[in-house]
């Protein structure tokens, strides 16, 4: 969903899909776009099917419904920890604005 703060509109929760060629799996993060930073994993099919969209297309759908073991997300940024950070904190600001741009730019054409 889409809420408005303000004069923006700001999904309520993020996504990414991870593929492994390698191992043949598949997977996906679903992030609530707030300050609690709660995450759950999910195969690519729970995805599609909660967003509406068909992912990776050319993804065989025994990999699409398999999914796979993921690890806590965590930041990968560098430099100075913030006070009352922690290693495991997963820091959304980045991948957030990434997401909010795509939106601005698809509802642009």
């Amino acid at each position: 969903d889409i809420q408005r703060i303000g004069n923006v509109l700001v999904p309520t929760h993020l996504w990414k899909v991870l593929y492994s060629p390698k191992q043949q799996r598949a997977g996906a993060y679903v992030i609530t776009n707030d300050d609690t930073r709660a995450y759950s994993s999910v195969t690519v099919s729970d995805l599609e099917k909660m967003i509406g969209i068909k992912l990776l297309p050319g993804l065989p759908q025994k990999v699409r419904d398999s999914g796979m073991e993921l690890p806590k997300p965590a930041s990968q940024r560098g430099g100075k920890k913030r006070k009352g950070q922690t290693e495991d904190e997963f820091m959304l600001r980045d991948f957030g604005r990434s997401i909010i741009d795509a939106i601005s730019r698809s509802s642009q054409h």
